[in-house]
């Protein structure tokens, strides 16, 4: 996860340098939204990145432990990470 979250930031921070007033969005489904919770809040605490970072994540499977769970908590309050997860209504 490491090395990829190393070149999504590489890949993302010189379009949010060019475009300061764009915000970051992240999405994902399934095994992918559980990563994107994981990397929108790893963004949002990069200094570069504009606040709020979004995230809106499709069927996720619940992502990181009690600690991950306080971090984002914590966080959430200074940071306004917005998490939205959307399951399919069958």
């Amino acid at each position: 996860m490491k090395r990829k979250y190393d070149q999504i930031l590489e890949d993302v921070m010189p379009l949010l340098e060019a475009n300061p007033n764009h915000k970051l969005y992240i999405t994902g489904h399934s095994l992918g939204a559980a990563l994107s919770t994981v990397a929108s809040f790893f963004l949002s605490c990069e200094k570069g990145i504009q606040t709020p970072v979004t995230c809106i994540n499709f069927a996720s499977p619940r992502a990181g432990d009690k600690t991950f769970l306080s971090a984002v908590t914590v966080s959430s309050k200074e940071l306004i990470t917005n998490f939205f997860n959307r399951a399919a209504s069958n």
